[in-house]
């Protein structure tokens, strides 16, 4: 087995700020304290060299962290969050464990892909199919269900805890509304957004490349539903 490629300093924060939120001693987002010799972070009795950045920035890149920047600090202060793969790491002494997936043959993985463009192409050309869904709630149930878990899958381990609570919301609020038997195509639309990751593309391009192929599906379901034909 492999290792993820940190420095010592680097996999010692990370654990440390996993430990801290987990034993309560701070909360997310996490807000360092930026000063011309030396960083802190409010709840932990550490004190970090002016490198505590770059080693934060190291973890972003390595996706065990999310940064954004504040917009009440006039320092500009950077805010951080761990995401599900930084929880794995710790969790996994930073031993990339061996995936079975990695060791399908070729067959599997085609049929990996196909499955992605069954659905892609199934809502671009078959409009009947998509009466047939609309006007049958139990199918429709089933397949905007099916949907919104492969959509949860996909975007799961591409984002923080913090962020992830709110996905998930917005993903059972969209089921309900779709289902519902007179949609609101406002709230659709603020879902949409959200789900899409539409609300802040500048930062987020390759999570809404992900999430597309599932959101589209449910997107022309929705326009069905409060436009039919």
């Amino acid at each position: 087995m492999t290792s993820y490629d940190l420095t010592n300093n680097q996999k010692k924060i990370l654990i440390m700020l996993v430990e801290s939120l987990q034993a309560n001693r701070i909360t997310e987002p996490i807000i360092p304290e930026i000063k011309s010799e030396s960083c802190s972070i409010e709840g932990i009795d550490e004190k970090f060299d002016r490198n505590f950045i770059w080693d934060m920035e190291a973890l972003c890149d390595a996706k065990f962290l999310e940064c954004t920047y504040s917009r009440y600090s006039s320092q500009g202060n950077r805010i951080y969050t761990i995401t599900q793969t930084g929880y794995k790491a710790v969790a996994n002494n930073f031993v990339i464990p061996e995936d079975p997936e990695i060791a399908q043959d070729d067959h599997e993985m085609t049929l990996s892909e196909i499955n992605v463009e069954k659905i892609q192409a199934m809502w671009f050309d078959n409009i009947s199919e998509i009466h047939l869904i609309v006007n049958d709630p139990l199918l429709l149930k089933a397949i905007v269900d099916a949907l919104a878990k492969q959509l949860l899958n996909i975007i799961e381990p591409e984002i923080s805890a913090y962020k992830l609570a709110t996905y998930k919301r917005a993903i059972q609020d969209l089921e309900e509304e779709i289902t519902a038997d007179e949609p609101s195509p406002t709230k659709l639309q603020r879902l949409f957004n959200t789900l899409a990751f539409m609300e802040d593309i500048g930062g987020s391009i390759s999570l809404a490349t992900k999430a597309w192929p599932f959101v589209y599906p449910m997107l022309i379901i929705a326009n069905q539903k409060i436009s039919p034909e």
